[in-house]
Order: structure tokens, then C-alpha cells, then sequence
């Protein structure tokens, strides 16, 4: 097969899009950019008090005290560390065998319009499935390409290319930081 040639290689996406992908090759300092927390225990800019024991050796406590200060300016630092657990997640139940895959079709979501009507039936949802691709090639940090989310009863595969400010403004945030929903999501490492 022959290689293509570099006016022949497809465009970086990340060329387009409006918010420009942070390549620098040294730790980033996370800035929250969300203009609403939903499902908010406390407000947008609260950073939680550092409270734990630091290491005894200088260093040591200087490095963990600077992580511990960048963890905790994410927004949903204090949420995620008193999440309240819906009561549907100790009972048992009865497994739901999923259907056949001949018999489901994903729906390709990749217009705001469809991304609005999906996150209006995952409000509905009790659980839903998440599973993320990543890109990192020739990126120092990399950014999500795909989202494949699932109900019960659909499946939708999400362009986060096309839809990368969409997502923010058409509140997919909200879905997933309802606590009442069940969100389940496998990691696998190659």
C-alpha cells in the first residue's frame, strides 16, 4: 500500500475547534471553565480546606500540599467525596440481559439537536453506561474523540469532535453529575 503523502493526510481536528488543545509539555494547572455547577453541594469557586497530615520530610509535604491544592480546585472535588448514593445501589436485582446485538442499532449523534434530544431521555434514565475514546497522538494531553453512552433501552454514539462546544452548553454536565443516576463505565489498559 502506498504512504500517503502530507497534503494528503487527513486535517487535525483540533484545528477547528474554538477552545485550542493545551499541548504544552509541562503539568497543566486545571481552570475549571464550567459557567453552572449542576447539582451543587457547594458553590462554583469553593476549594475545601486542606485537611490531612503532611508527610514529615519538607519536600515531601511541599509536593503533597501543591497536588492536594490542584485536586481540590475541581469543581466537583467536595461532591465527589460526599456523594450520595442512590438507595437503588443496595438492593438486589434481578439481571436484565442485554439484547442482542443484531436487534439494537446506536444512534450516530453528531448535530446539537441530536444531542439535546439524548440528553432529555438520559434525565430519564436510572443508569446509564459511559465508555470514552481518547486521542493523545502527537498531543501531550490528548482530547475525547468518541462517547458511547447507553440506557437500557438505546444506545447513542456521540461525536465529541463535532459537538466539542455543544457538549458544554446543552448540559450533558447535568446528567452526569445527578447523583440519582447510576453512571457505569469500564477502563481497560492495553
Amino acid at each position: 500500500m502506498p504512504t500517503r503523502t502530507t497534503s494528503e493526510k487527513m486535517r487535525k481536528p483540533q484545528l477547528d475547534f474554538a477552545d485550542p488543545v493545551n499541548n504544552d509539555n509541562g503539568r497543566p494547572v486545571f481552570t475549571p471553565t464550567l459557567p453552572v455547577k449542576h447539582h451543587a453541594m457547594v458553590p462554583l469557586d469553593f476549594v475545601p480546606p486542606q485537611d490531612y497530615i503532611l508527610p514529615a520530610d519538607p519536600d515531601e509535604a511541599r509536593i503533597r500540599s501543591k497536588q492536594e491544592l490542584e485536586w481540590r480546585r475541581h469543581p466537583y472535588f467536595y461532591e465527589t467525596r460526599h456523594l450520595p448514593y442512590p438507595t437503588s445501589m443496595f438492593t438486589v436485582s434481578p439481571v436484565i440481559k442485554a439484547a442482542p446485538i443484531e436487534s439494537t442499532e446506536a444512534i450516530w449523534v453528531d448535530k446539537p439537536e441530536q444531542l439535546a434530544e439524548m440528553v432529555e431521555e438520559l434525565k430519564l434514565a436510572k443508569e446509564i453506561g459511559v465508555d470514552l475514546e481518547h486521542h493523545d497522538k502527537h498531543s501531550y494531553h490528548g482530547f475525547t474523540c468518541l462517547m458511547q453512552i447507553s440506557t437500557r433501552e438505546k444506545d447513542w454514539l456521540v461525536d465529541t469532535l463535532a459537538l466539542r462546544a455543544a457538549l458544554r452548553e446543552l448540559k450533558l454536565g447535568g446528567v452526569m453529575a445527578d447523583p440519582s443516576i447510576v453512571k457505569v463505565s469500564r477502563v481497560t489498559r492495553p
